[in-house]
């Protein structure tokens, strides 16, 4: 490894002398392939060079104390420049010069720009380097000149040999927070396009850019078309006039990123680019394309003879269009060689009969001649895989298209056929195109895009079988069988070759036991034929049913090829969907005759403008099957962004059908006559409380009975309001009617008008109200508590009587106790005013009566 400067004499004599062999080249030479075999004149280190920047570049500099939005950046690396400007003149190769500055703010962004890869072709293209430098603390330092370097073959596809090779430089001593700036230039390209140009910028990326600037400047009779998408309102270009030159620039600065969401179209791109053409009409770019294939399409003494071989006995053009368009797919293998203007000057029809390999182009080339050979007109047609759909949109030009196919007139019906799709078979209905969108037919009259059709013949059609009759907890048998036709055939054909068929049996089989758990498996019977891949899976399932805790069983089916599509993220943008697909299926399951199923027929429809959603349940109970029947089918490619909340709400609507259950409920136990319970310690415990607390309400009223004393000389039955709640806790409420009885005592013994009947004291409803009423004539404060207290309380008691809920019982008695402490504290203020003492002491049958209740009582309330 070394540095450049002692290449840099050799390097700039030689790029004199070669600038100008290839204008030369590029405006006289013919196009020639070219061969593996090819020895350039000179290498790939010789095209590159150490330059100024050219005197026609405009410089800008970036802001190095921009402020680094460290949210929306990634990778640590934060872009403060991107600038491109070409220079396109009448005589001179193209030139492209490109200048960055990147801020880097963490260590893998240092790791990334330790070394700078630069691609080009040496084939048609020179390589300028005009500078490498790292901004750090206020100083500028140059890497160019001390850069270790290494030239290579770009990385590409594994089937695809091109001509591009990758600069290497390693930069020594970059730092987090340094800021690496780099500038080149690219100087020429591929003569296949005849001098034509064609250029797409993103302005817009996945990560925000401080700073853009794009500067083109055409100095070519020809007018120069440009066309920025999605949104040319947001963006101005400014256009300037010099003589016969003009210049074109934009200036953009904090532009935004934009990541692409999950699940689009591949045409979908919803980040503003700038594209420009010199091309007006695709009528131009067709003559452009058809002088690239007519040679190639030459029918030589080879391919007539093989032409004739591959027709013979074949008495209709539909067959000998088969024969020819298997024989291209299946017996040319794919390898593309486009080193220079091999990327779309395509092989000779001979050369790729010869070789037996060819990329897209060349196969396409190798079977229009085969047709032509059999009488058949055919031409070939440029398309793009991935932004066909748009191409209508795109600017007229050859490098918007990355694949070629071939239309087939067959007695004036156009037919469209893929050359390069190995894994058809069968008829020429199943060997249908994908949807390309549109495509560029290179014949005379072509003068516009042609809207391709899309295929129609996508299909899955399956029958699953569960045979359950051994019931509940037992073993199952499981069946599947499936057809594919189409894309969906082609699909799974490739897996098959590139995995083999033990792979797809892992996967199946690993699927499987994930849904129904540990299951044994037959051998994958496969029949691969020209109506499609049918396959049949065999499996002994150990024990599908899932066991819960009351002893029911159950079975879950899950339908397995109906993909309904919908992102993690629910925001709104155009959403792909697999289309043109259509599934049939059909699950039956062989229930056991030992329990009487039931199950309801039913059937549902989910029609919509993106797709046909059919399911249907139907039982037949004489021979116990029970069979659910599916059918989905896409109607539409995509849905559009503003009908994707629709989308969503019928994919919901359907999504339970995907899941059906059935349950097996354990046998009800023999009707016996109820015994009486055995007699466990929970009863022999409640049993011992009770008799103890009997006798404890025995003791409680002999003592009180010993104690009891003639009506005194008070007023009313004085009790501490202390005393009263508590006891009245202790007894359930009891003692409240204990206390109005001897109040009743001696309203009777001091009133001559009292009740004369003793049975009245405990009806509290009936004796409560007279009773707060007489209580109230003699006290002289709270005369309405005690009104209010008096009415209250008689409703209580009957809510009580009449709800007898638990959680009613436990505040009804709450709302008691505190209705009852004015009218005790009424009694006792007149025991005060006549100077009498409210007895204070816990009596001895006090403790008895609640020692026995206590315990029944505290377990009531915590059950």
């Amino acid at each position: 490894m070394t540095g450049f400067r002692r290449w840099i004499p050799l390097i700039i004599a030689l790029l004199c002398c070669s600038s100008l062999a290839l204008a030369q080249y590029v405006s006289a030479a013919p196009l020639q392939r070219q061969t593996l075999a090819h020895k350039p004149a000179t290498s790939a280190l010789e095209r590159v060079a150490i330059t100024k920047a050219p005197s026609w570049v405009v410089p800008h500099s970036a802001k190095l104390d921009a402020s680094v939005p460290t949210d929306d950046i990634q990778d640590g690396i934060y872009y403060l420049l991107s600038d491109f400007q070409y220079l396109f003149t009448v005589t001179d190769p193209e030139q492209q010069y490109r200048h960055f500055a990147v801020k880097l703010t963490n260590t893998n962004a240092a790791d990334s720009y330790s070394q700078l890869n630069l691609v080009f072709d040496p084939a048609y293209e020179q390589l300028q380097l005009h500078a490498v430098t790292v901004h750090r603390d206020g100083q500028t330092l140059d890497k160019l000149t001390q850069a270790e370097h290494t030239i290579e073959r770009a990385p590409g596809a594994e089937q695809v040999i091109d001509g591009s090779m990758q600069l290497r430089l390693l930069l020594s001593d970059i730092r987090v927070g340094d800021v690496v700036e780099f500038s080149y230039s690219v100087v020429g390209a591929n003569p296949v396009f005849g001098g034509h140009v064609y250029h797409r910028r993103p302005l817009q990326w996945n990560v925000p850019i401080a700073q853009q600037q794009l500067r083109i400047i055409w100095q070519r009779p020809t007018p120069l078309q440009l066309q920025i998408t999605p949104d040319a309102d947001a963006y101005h270009i400014e256009r300037q006039q010099l003589g016969e030159q003009q210049i074109y620039q934009l200036a953009l600065t904090n532009t935004q990123g934009m990541t692409v969401p999950d699940g689009v179209p591949s045409w979908y791109e919803p980040r503003a680019h700038l594209s420009f053409s010199d091309l007006a009409t695709w009528q131009d770019v067709a003559q452009w394309g058809q002088a690239l294939f007519t040679d190639a399409m030459d029918v030589s003494e080879p391919v007539a003879t093989e032409a004739k071989r591959l027709a013979e006995g074949l008495t209709t053009p539909e067959q000998r269009l088969v024969a020819a368009l298997d024989f291209v797919q299946t017996q040319i293998r794919y390898l593309a060689l486009e080193m220079g203007v091999n990327s779309h000057l395509p092989a000779k029809a001979d050369v790729t009969l010869r070789h037996r390999f060819g990329d897209c182009k060349d196969k396409s080339a190798l079977l229009v001649a085969l047709l032509q050979a059999m009488g058949i007109k055919a031409f070939p047609v440029l398309v793009n895989t991935e932004r066909g759909a748009q191409l209508n949109m795109s600017l007229p030009s050859g490098k918007v298209f990355n694949h070629a196919v071939v239309m087939v007139d067959l007695d004036g019906q156009q037919v469209f056929v893929d050359p390069t799709i190995g894994v058809q078979k069968g008829p020429l209905a199943q060997r249908q195109v994908p949807d390309y969108g549109y495509g560029l037919v290179l014949a005379d009259n072509s003068q516009a895009l042609v809207k391709m059709p899309s295929p129609t013949n996508t299909l899955i059609d399956y029958k699953e079988e569960f045979d359950l009759r051994r019931g509940a907890g037992h073993p199952a048998s499981y069946q599947v069988q499936t057809r594919y036709l189409g894309a969906e055939a082609e699909k799974l054909r490739q897996r098959l070759a590139t995995g083999g068929v033990a792979d797809l049996q892992r996967s199946y089989k690993d699927f499987f036991t994930e849904q129904y758990g540990a299951l044994t498996v037959a051998p994958l019977t496969i029949d691969d034929s020209a109506n499609g891949v049918a396959i049949r899976e065999q499996y002994q399932l150990d024990n599908p049913w899932q066991t819960h805790d009351d002893a029911e069983q159950s079975f879950y089916i899950s339908e397995n090829q109906i993909s309904l599509r919908q992102p993690k993220n629910r925001e709104p943008r155009p959403f792909a969907l697999k289309y043109p697909q259509t599934v049939n299926g059909e699950i039956t399951l062989k229930l056991n005759d030992d329990i009487d199923w039931s199950f309801a027929n039913e059937s549902h429809q989910e029609q919509n403008r993106f797709f046909d959603y059919r399911f249907a349940v139907n039982f037949d109970k004489a021979q116990n099957q029970l069979v659910l029947n599916y059918h989905y089918q896409t109607l539409v490619a995509y849905v559009p962004e503003q009908q994707f909340a629709e989308y969503l709400a019928a994919v919901d609507r359907v999504a339970d059908y995907s899941e059906f259950g059935i349950a097996s409920y354990p046998p009800e136990p023999p009707s016996v006559q109820e015994l009486p319970p055995k007699k466990t310690g929970k009863v022999l415990l409640g049993t011992l409380y009770v008799l103890l607390a009997l006798v404890l309400l025995g003791v409680a009223l002999a003592k009180w009975l010993s104690v009891k004393r003639p009506l005194r000389h008070t007023v009313f039955y004085p009790t501490s309001v202390k005393h009263t709640l508590l006891l009245m806790w202790l007894t359930g409420g009891g003692y409240g009617v204990y206390w109005c009885y001897r109040n009743w005592c001696y309203w009777r013994a001091q009133q001559q008008n009292a009740p004369q009947h003793r049975w009245l004291g405990i009806l509290l409803p009936i004796i409560y109200l007279p009773l707060t009423l007489k209580v109230a004539q003699q006290v002289s404060e709270r005369h309405w508590l005690l009104r209010l207290s008096g009415v209250l309380t008689p409703l209580v008691v009957c809510l009580l009587l009449w709800q007898m809920g638990h959680t009613v019982l436990v505040i009804g008695w709450l709302i008691l106790f505190v209705l009852l402490i004015p009218l005790v504290m009424a009694v006792n203020q007149l025991n005060w005013q006549q100077g009498i003492a409210v007895p204070a002491r816990w009596r001895t049958y006090h403790s008895l009566t609640a020692l026995a209740l206590a315990p029944g009582y505290l377990w009531w309330l915590a059950s």
